[in-house]
């Protein structure tokens, strides 16, 4: 039984170390796009201000359009980089809880393996005990007769 426990074991460990990687890839990606909204943020700012200091100067009103329809394109930017964001975090959030099981089920099945360990130790300590009696009982009767 020990031996199917084993096979257990480090199919669960395979299942773990899979379900680690795709957390961290996960992360990753969650990360990236986080920093990407940071940098459209940013570049949302600079367009905005450039926009005041145009309209502070003589300008023509190309010019503001333009700074308009670019500040507007880059907010719809942002609009989708939420979007991204929030389902990159689901995805992150059900891959955790997913190698939470894998954990959970990989720790299982150790324990089981080293209960199967500890009691095929008993089991061979037992039957160790048992030939020893029976050899110290064999010489007794050999030393009676």
């Amino acid at each position: 039984m020990s031996n199917a426990w084993n096979v257990l074991l480090v199919k669960s460990e395979n299942a773990s170390n899979k379900a680690k990687q795709e957390v961290r890839n996960l992360k990753f990606n969650f990360e990236k796009l986080v920093a990407q909204g940071q940098q459209l943020d940013s570049l949302i700012e600079d367009y905005h201000q450039k926009l005041i200091s145009i309209q502070k100067r003589s300008h023509s009103s190309s010019e503001g359009t333009s700074y308009r329809n670019f500040i507007v394109q880059l907010e719809n930017l942002k609009h989708r980089s939420i979007q991204q964001v929030t389902e990159s975090k689901q995805l992150l959030e059900s891959a955790k809880l997913k190698l939470t099981d894998i954990e959970r089920e990989r720790l299982k099945y150790e324990s089981l393996v080293d209960r199967a360990n500890t009691q095929q130790v008993k089991t061979n300590a037992s039957i160790e005990s048992k030939a020893y009696d029976d050899q110290g009982t064999l010489q007794y009767h050999w030393k009676q007769k």
